[in-house]
């Protein structure tokens, strides 16, 4: 099966930052210059002609008209933000000995046990608005994390999407449905169909706290996008049926107020707890802290992809041999990062977009997996690299993250034909990383690149994120378990790399 790759860098939609950066910010300002813009061009407009002609005030009178009514809709939006204000919110940033404490006492529900899951302590976290520092935590499975090697291992597509669609407006006909989805086919709109995940209550409430508190919304790099999200815990699947997982719509703001903020207080201005930070995604079972499974759980629980990239090129020995190498890429995060700012990340690492469903099918993880790649180390023109083909995708494991409420993550390696100093950030990226940087791994073998990391996670241990503690950990995994697959890999790429050579 042919590997789904993206070819073209995505932004989001320039509506979604100037939401968050002009109106939200200054919606005061806005309501203002509507109001005077409405009244100001009705009499310049009208007052000319309205001896001459009267008939001339129509025009401006109906323009005013609908600049009045979409003033008084922003000003009730207003009163709306001003009335969720009034309680003086304040955040309560998580100090870090405490939700350490809280994490090592987090117990799994029965069904994640059944399935082989046990908690991983390594890698570094920080809070959204202070940044402390402290230990990160996942549930992973080693039976599920086998099943989704062995899957795409083989060049199939580990997981089918399951996406329910709606067709309220035909009843539950089933030519109602199919109605719909042909509609959804032939126009794009799979995204409006798809069932949308509504935000608890609580969140709602705390939301523009929440966001207002951001140094990132401060700075204006925040914007709002289309996520999805898994409705329920991925299982290890019998080895014969397919593997289907359920997904829903969602946005960014949705993750910051429910599952990035586990363990964050917010307060009224009385010092009463608003949000104890542990509600949506823990409940308590024999006083211990039990994680909730998905289809309980109050967080918005969107798809997470990390993904480690190693090049396959050559060099030329003193004896003059041609021997193969490769670099394996790794991001700095810049302090504006929300997941991990100051912290070294994984060569691709983010949530996944609607686009990677609709654009990847089947294989959402993988191509979500190489889009987050290509943004974080690669400026330019994607093609030049992707056309290369000879690229191979292996998802070496799956978790939760506990400190993040639970939220899903799939980690992976990316092998493809690329030299040593191809990597660069591109200038979409520049807000949000630092640097770009390579490790050269020499012999290319499986054996030396298990080295390499540890020896990497080692002496990087202060600045490893939980997600890269975590890519390379799985990854390492899979080298031991599969030495021979990953020396198919790295053969694969090496035959674009050697005919290359011949040809020049």
């Amino acid at each position: 099966m042919a590997m789904a790759i993206p070819t073209r860098r995505k932004k989001p939609r320039i509506i979604n930052r100037w939401y968050l950066t002009f109106y939200l910010r200054n919606h005061r300002f806005w309501f203002l210059v509507l109001a005077l813009g409405a009244i100001g061009y009705a009499f310049f407009n009208g007052l000319s002609g309205i001896w001459a002609d009267i008939g001339k005030l129509a025009l401006p009178l109906l323009v005013g008209s609908v600049l009045l009514w979409a003033g008084s809709l922003i000003r009730r939006i207003q009163k709306m933000k001003q009335a969720l204000s009034k309680s003086q919110q304040t955040v309560l940033p998580i100090e870090a000995d405490e939700f350490e404490s809280f994490m090592r006492k987090v117990e799994l529900p029965t069904e994640l046990q059944q399935a082989g899951y046990s908690i991983v302590e390594g890698g570094v976290a920080r809070d959204l608005y202070k940044h402390h520092a402290f230990a990160g935590f996942s549930a992973t499975s080693k039976q599920l994390n086998t099943a989704l090697r062995q899957r795409s291992g083989t060049g199939s597509t580990p997981c089918q999407v399951d996406v329910p669609v709606h067709a309220r407006s035909f009843g539950n006909m089933a030519i109602g449905a199919w109605a719909v989805r042909s509609l959804a086919a032939r126009f794009g709109w799979h995204w409006a169909l798809v069932r949308r995940w509504r935000l608890p209550l609580i969140s709602r409430e705390i939301m523009p706290t929440v966001i207002k508190e951001l140094p990132a919304y401060s700075a204006g790099k925040l914007a709002n996008e289309m996520k999805i999200r898994l409705a329920a815990d991925l299982l290890p699947p019998p080895a014969s049926d397919n593997w289907p997982v359920q997904l829903q719509r969602t946005d960014y703001l949705s993750d910051l107020v429910t599952g990035h903020i586990t363990g964050i207080k917010v307060r009224d201005k009385s010092g009463n707890d608003i949000f104890d930070g542990f509600v949506n995604a823990y409940k308590w079972s024999g006083g211990r802290p039990l994680l909730k499974l998905m289809a309980q759980s109050g967080c918005s629980n969107q798809v997470g992809v990390s993904g480690m990239a190693l090049g396959v090129s050559e060099f030329k020995t003193e004896s003059g041999a041609m021997q193969l190498h490769g670099p394996l890429y790794f991001v700095g995060q810049s302090m504006h990062n929300l997941a991990s700012p100051g912290l070294l990340a994984p060569s691709g690492s983010g949530s996944l977009d609607w686009t990677d469903v609709s654009d990847g099918r089947d294989d959402f993880i993988g191509f979500g997996m190489w889009r987050e790649m290509l943004e974080e180390t690669w400026a330019g023109d994607w093609r030049s690299l992707t056309e290369r083909g000879h690229l191979g995708t292996v998802i070496t494991g799956y978790a939760r993250m506990l400190h993040r409420g639970g939220k899903p993550e799939f980690y992976g390696l990316m092998v493809m034909p690329r030299d040593e100093n191809e990597h660069d950030i591109d200038e979409s990226e520049t807000p949000f990383a630092a640097e770009s940087m390579a490790e050269r791994v020499y012999p290319l073998t499986a054996a030396r690149l298990i080295e390499v990391q540890r020896q990497f996670m080692q002496l990087r241990r202060a600045k490893l994120s939980h997600p890269l503690f975590m890519c390379l950990t799985l990854l390492i995994d899979y080298l031991a378990d599969e030495p021979e697959h990953f020396a198919a890999l790295v053969e694969n790429s090496a035959r674009y790399v050697r005919g290359k050579r011949a040809a020049a």
